[in-house]
């Protein structure tokens, strides 16, 4: 499949689709596993969520989306930290797991 050049997939991309046949993500895959840029999507086709894995596994920010396509958070896989966003805008509240535990900010 080619994905629009807007959504920074490159040029060859996977579709995964849910039972009833809606898109529910688009990305790379390779060796089996998905690899580069994904997005997901809710059954309304809004976005919701993107972000990059590396051999299957998740790696960076990841961004995730209410069902109105509204930021409801950033997680980053490779520092643990967590930052939840007001509908409206601006940090609802920010945090950190590791393997400690929680460590609020």
């Amino acid at each position: 499949m080619r994905a629009p050049e807007s959504l920074g997939l490159g040029s060859r991309t996977h579709a995964n689709y849910t039972d009833d046949n809606d898109l529910d993500g688009v990305g790379g895959f390779s060796n089996g596993k998905e690899n580069g840029k994904w997005i997901y999507y809710h059954s309304n086709s809004e976005k919701s969520a993107e972000g990059v894995y590396n051999n299957g596994v998740k790696k960076g920010a990841w961004n995730y989306y209410t069902d109105e396509g509204i930021l409801n958070s950033t997680e980053d896989e490779d520092t643990g930290e967590i930052t939840r966003w007001y509908p409206e805008g601006g940090k609802e509240y920010n945090y950190f797991v590791t393997n400690g535990g929680l460590k609020v900010i």
